[in-house]
This record gives C-alpha cells, structure tokens and sequence, in this order.
C-alpha cells in the first residue's frame, strides 16, 4: 500500500501510440491502439524515398509532416515515438549497491561515471533498474545505463518540430526491441535469446533475458561484408576455373583414328594356320580410312569479375528471394551459392555470435542463449539462418511480431512479404512503446525523480488531510457520544423533575431562597463570634518551642463599623474588613539564633490560612534578672479575610 501511495501515477492513455522509423531508404510508420486488452495494431505504411529525397535533404522536414498529417488523419490523441541513431550511443550495465530510493539516481550516474566517464553536457543519461544480483557474495542491484549523444536527441527533436509534430517519446533501436520482448509480442521472450540484426555495414547483437536487454554489442560484419565475401568467392572460382582451362590437354593416342571417331569391333575369331585351313574358307578384309579432322572450338571470352557493387546487388536479390539482372556476374547463382560463396563473412559473423555467447554465459553464472532470432531484411534467407545455426548448434528464427493473426484484424497496409515485415520489427516497438516499458530520452530519470518528489509531496499532503479528517471524524464521534450522555442525564433530571414533590414553582424557589440567605447569616454570626477564639487556636499551632508570647491583642472589626465603611454605590458589594493581632512576645536560646527562630515564626505566620501581612514592629534583646539573654519582639499581623484587598 506504501509503494502504491509513493509510486508516480501513469495517466490514463486515451489513444493510441504512432511509431516512426527514418530509415536510410524510407520512412516506416505503424500505428497502434493501446487498451484494456493490450495494444493492436491498426496500421502501418512503408513510404520509400525518391532520388532527391532522404533525411538530410532540405526538404524532407515538410515530407515527413505531409506524410505524418496523412497517416494520423487529424486524430490528435495519439503520441509519436521515434528512434535516435544507436551508432553513437552506449550501453552498459552497472551494479549498484542497495541504497534508500532517494539515493538511486546518483549513485547509478557516479558509478556510470567510473565505468565510462562522460560529460553530461555532451550526453543524455538514463537508466533503468533490472533487479538484484549477487555480486561476490554481496547483495547489489543491476541497472541498465545508456547514453546518447544530446546533439543527436536534439536533432531528432527539431526535425519533428520542424515538421509541425511533437515527440512524445524518443528511444534507440535496442530498447525499441525490448519493448517487443516486454510485451511477449514474440515466443519464447522469457528465456535466454539473441536478437541478430544484421544492417549494412554492422550487425548489432542483443541478448535478452525475462524480456530485459541484458547485453548489447555491435559487430563490423553486415551487408557489405557478405557482399565482399561473395565477391572474392565469385572471382577465386572464376580464377580456378579459368586456370583450368588453361592447362594442356593430354596427348592423343598414336594411329590413324582420333579417339571421338574411332570405331569398337567385337569380333569372335578363330585364327588357324594356313596350312590347317579347309579349302573354300572366306577370308575378311578391312580397309581403314582416317576420319576427316575436325575444327577445334574458338576460345571463349572470360567472364566478367564480380564489383562489390554488383555483389550487393545479386546477395539482395538472392536472400530476398528475387531474380538479379542476368547480364550482371553472378547472376547465374541460386540462394544456396550465394551463402556459400559468401561463407568466409557467414562464418566470421557466426565466431562472433559464439563469442558474444560465452561472454554472456560468464556474466551470468553459465546462462545459456536457447535459441537466436533475426532481423534484418537479409535475415529473411533460410539459407542464411541454416548456416548460422549450423556454425553454432542453436536453432534460428525470425523475429517477426506482425506475422500473429491478432495483428492483422483491422491492420491497414500490413506487407504480406516475409522479407517486408522484417524492415517494420523497429517501427512494431516504437509503436509498442510507452514510459512505462519504454526508456524514454525525452522524459530521462532526473524528470522522473521531479515527478516522483512532486507525487510524493502530495501524497504527504494526502496523508496529512486524511489523518486530520480522521482525527476530526474521531473528534466528533466522541463529542456526539458525549452530546447523548448529557442528553441522557438530562432527561434523567426532567425525569426527576416532573417526579418531584411538591412541584417546584416560582414561590418554592423564593422560599428556599430565603432560608439560605438566613442559613448564611448564622453561620457568618457564628464566624464571628468564635473568630477570636480560632486565630488563638491557630497561633498556639503555630507557635516554636523557643519562642513565647507575652501578650497577644486581637482586633476585629465589628458589624457597625463594617456598616459605616460600605460603598454608596447601590448594588455593589461591601468589601470585607480585616483585623489585627498584635504579638508580644520572646525568643529565648541561643542568641545567635535569634533572627534565625524569629524568622521561621514568621514564615509559619505567613503560610497560615488565617494571617498574612506579618510587619516586625519591635525587636530588641533583653536581660531579665534570672540571668541570661532573650529577644524581645512585637509584631503586628493581620488577619486574612474572603475578598480583603
């Protein structure tokens, strides 16, 4: 419930996602609708350049919004995804240990900085966590870092702009890719697999691991190097062949007859003397002529080497299953020759798959690649993919997410041609993507800790309002149990009310009145009249051993002066008169502690109910004539009274 509460709060999608891929020869694009059952596809469209057209022209910024403008059909709601160029971007994993979540992003971007120091003025930096790991026996987490240049983020933005559109989302091919895998738009994305894709002049191999990207590289072998393969391997067979021909032929055998036009004879003779032969026997005769000579051929002209270009050209159109131009050399070659020929890069391209493959086994504890998949146009040979799973024992695939029936329901422009889905495998993630799956340069970790902190802060504010309206609600639960007690109670004594008798009335009150007030008289009578008697009762409580009193004087006002004093003002009420007591008295003891006796008395007098106000009138040390020493004292006190000032 925590994490619910502090986790940031992705906005409902109202529509749909639009994936689009500049590619060197044309702009592909695929649209998807993302709803509660998962993204469809509604359509995609591949839109070749012409010969004056390509990204860097001058024109394509108002190409790409014509195109945009026609493909989206005026729906607002949708969000575009592209692609920046992965040449130049880096991709590396980092083991961090485990810290608070606040403490994330540094120290992913310190540790980034150890691994690969970079300037993060000239980069875009993100990441994104992929689990725990033990790392030698310490408990750390993973996370995936990569870095793009900002320069190339920053174009890809203003060609967009340029073209009347915003960005929503920007990624590189490897992450579009994962993507795909996140969503299981491909089987087998929870074992181990190797995506292939093989470009122009690289191939780029990705291992994914449970739909994660969990080690990327590129490789030099592509397209160009398959067609200077297929070049040498062409022109070495034209050389072996032509020195062949070459060579002299073997000496004819002697006699009259060449050996094409000599004639085989099988003849069952018996040879006898002439002597033992019977008269009359026949006797055969053969007369041979020599054959005629026959014209030797007229040599034939050589064929022509093979260009690289011309490879390119007859590679394509083999591995894609077309028919090259016959006067070009090497046309006569089927899909199987051609990777044959080709074979030195096929194999060059398979020692570095199998080593990608054992490096990935020693990062992860001997983790097995279970199968490949490829992408690419030219990895749409059969041919190609036989070869390579040959070289390394592991069956090969196609990765072709638009080949599902699902995606054809409602997709307009889906190419029926193996070999033209492939080209769409990048455009399918983007449209596939959004922030939640899809790392997004646009929207890096620093914005979504921004975001996090501002979720955060309000949902403290939450938490604080909902706590104070659950103390409020508690509050008011107590005081409305309260309210029904006294209520309770109050019908009670309505209850005893009516109940009484006699019943009370204005006259009652009055008369209970009266008796009070004359209850009160008495008492204050009788206060007075034993107000001496009880301030004697108090100074004898009060009163040390070492100190005695001489003489003690008690003056009180009486009631006729108490009368005399009254305030003229009607209706105000007669303060109260204080008295007096004079004390005569002695401390007797040690003379030195005199003072000290006297003034604990004093402090006794000064906490006493009944006195306050203790004033030393008289102090001196006497010598009576039985000899010795005392201190002499007179102090008047008055006395403490209700509502005296």
């Amino acid at each position: 419930m925590l994490r619910q509460l502090t986790a940031p709060r992705s906005a409902a999608r109202k529509g749909g996602v639009v994936g689009v891929d500049i590619a060197p020869t044309g702009l592909r694009l695929a649209k998807m609708a993302h709803g509660a059952d998962g993204p469809r596809l509604l359509g995609c469209r591949e839109v070749p350049f012409g010969p004056k057209m390509g990204p860097d022209s001058p024109d394509f910024p108002a190409f790409l919004g014509r195109q945009l403008n026609e493909f989206l059909q005026g729906d607002k709601g949708l969000e575009l995804w592209s692609l920046a160029s992965s040449a130049q971007a880096e991709l590396l994993h980092v083991n961090i240990p485990r810290v608070p979540p606040s403490r994330v992003s540094d120290t992913v971007y310190w540790t980034a900085q150890k691994e690969r120091p970079f300037d993060p003025a000239q980069f875009v930096m993100d990441y994104e966590i992929q689990g725990d790991v033990d790392d030698k026996g310490i408990a750390k987490r993973r996370a995936l870092v990569y870095l793009v240049p900002a320069a190339e983020v920053a174009r890809v933005t203003a060609l967009f702009a340029s073209a009347g559109h915003r960005l929503a989302g920007l990624t590189i091919s490897p992450l579009a890719l994962q993507t795909i895998f996140r969503r299981n738009w491909t089987p087998g994305a929870d074992r181990p697999c190797a995506n292939v894709f093989i470009g122009r002049n690289w191939s780029r191999i990705d291992i994914f691991t449970g739909g994660e990207l969990v080690l990327s590289r590129g490789v030099n072998t592509g397209l160009s190097s398959l067609a200077d393969a297929l070049a040498e391997g062409y022109n070495e067979r034209l050389r072996l062949r032509a020195e062949a021909a070459a060579r002299p032929a073997p000496p004819a055998p002697s006699g009259p007859l060449a050996p094409e036009s000599a004639m085989e004879l099988d003849l069952d003779l018996e040879i006898l003397p002439e002597q033992d032969r019977p008269a009359g026997t026949p006797t055969l005769e053969l007369e041979l002529e020599p054959a005629p000579a026959m014209p030797l051929p007229e040599p034939a002209a050589p064929p022509a080497r093979m260009d690289a270009e011309t490879a390119r050209q007859v590679l394509s159109a083999r591995l894609l299953g077309g028919e090259p131009d016959p006067a070009l050399p090497g046309a006569e070659l089927d899909e199987a020759e051609v990777v044959e020929l080709a074979g030195s890069a096929v194999h060059r391209l398979g020692r570095q798959l199998d080593r990608t493959f054992h490096h990935f086994s020693e990062l992860h504890g001997g983790a097995v690649v279970e199968h490949m998949l490829f992408s690419g146009v030219v990895s749409s040979s059969q041919a190609l993919l036989d070869a390579l799973a040959r070289d390394l024992g592991i069956p090969a695939e196609l990765l072709d997410p638009l080949a599902s029936d699902a995606c054809r329901v409602g997709a307009a422009g889906l190419p029926g041609a193996r070999a033209d889905r492939l080209a769409l495998n990048l455009v399918t993630g983007l449209a596939l993507s959004d922030s939640t799956d899809t790392p997004n340069l646009l929207h890096t970790y620093k914005a979504k800790d921004r975001a996090l902190q501002v979720v955060r802060q309000g949902n403290a504010v939450y938490a604080v309002f909902l706590a104070l309206v659950l103390a409020l609600a508690g509050v008011w639960f107590w005081q409305d149990g309260v309210a029904r007690g006294k209520r309770a109670e109050l019908g009670q004594l309505r209850g005893r009310i009516a109940a009484f008798q006699p019943v009370v009335d204005q006259n009652l009150l009055l008369n209970l009145a009266g008796d009070l007030g004359r209850k009160r008289l008495r008492l204050k009578d009788l206060s007075r009249r034993y107000e001496g008697l009880a301030l004697f009762n108090e100074l004898s409580a009060l009163l040390p051993e070492s100190v005695l009193l001489r003489n003690v004087s008690v003056e009180l006002p009486g009631p006729a002066a108490a009368q005399a004093k009254a305030p003229a003002a009607k209706g105000a009420p007669a303060p109260a008169q204080a008295g007096f007591v004079v004390l005569d008295g002695q401390v007797a003891g040690d003379p030195e502690m005199y003072d000290a006796r006297l003034a604990a008395f004093l402090i006794r007098l000064e906490g006493s109910p009944l006195f306050e106000g203790a004033v030393i009138h008289e102090r001196q040390v006497l010598r009576p004539a039985a000899g010795g020493e005392v201190l002499r004292f007179v102090v008047h006190v008055r006395v403490r009274k209700e509502g005296a000032a």
